[in-house]
């Protein structure tokens, strides 16, 4: 008798994955498109940003590095590049420079001169030595960014 499920068990979780990985694709295709879309005016209202999920922004302001937040110790992980295939997008992991190595996600405060509001920007990762402010000069962008 419970033999009788197996089979029927097993054609139920078969058709769920398949419903998933269509559910999937259409997430990658949303965030894919909205990859390539330009970058808009930062709403007035914050509850419009619900709806801007992955959305660029633009913004007049700029990043406070004095109240920057440092995340780790974390390990690097590699932005991959993306082959197509009959299932569709696939990783390919390429090696990277600072693969595997320690060290930090800095997020900076931005302070947007439009509007008063302050956001935090992920700005990645930085290797263990580079995890202080004063040593990413290229990255102490000031004093307007858009």
């Amino acid at each position: 008798f419970a033999l009788l499920f197996l089979p029927v068990g097993a054609f139920g979780l078969g058709t769920w994955q398949v419903f998933r990985w269509r559910e999937k694709l259409k997430i990658i295709d949303n965030l894919e498109r909205k990859r390539h879309i330009p970058a808009v005016p930062i709403p007035q209202q914050l509850e419009e940003l619900d709806n801007m999920e992955y959305q660029k922004i633009m913004a007049r302001g700029f990043f406070d590095h004095q109240r920057e937040i440092r995340l780790g110790p974390r390990t690097f992980v590699t932005n991959d590049d993306e082959k197509e295939d009959h299932f569709g997008k696939i990783k390919l992991s390429k090696p990277k420079k600072h693969e595997g190595k320690a060290g930090y996600q800095i997020i900076t405060p931005f302070l947007c001169t439009d509007n008063g509001r302050r956001f935090l920007v992920n700005r990645g990762w930085v290797p263990n030595d580079k995890r202080l402010a004063s040593s990413r000069p290229e990255g102490q962008v000031s004093p307007i960014v858009l």
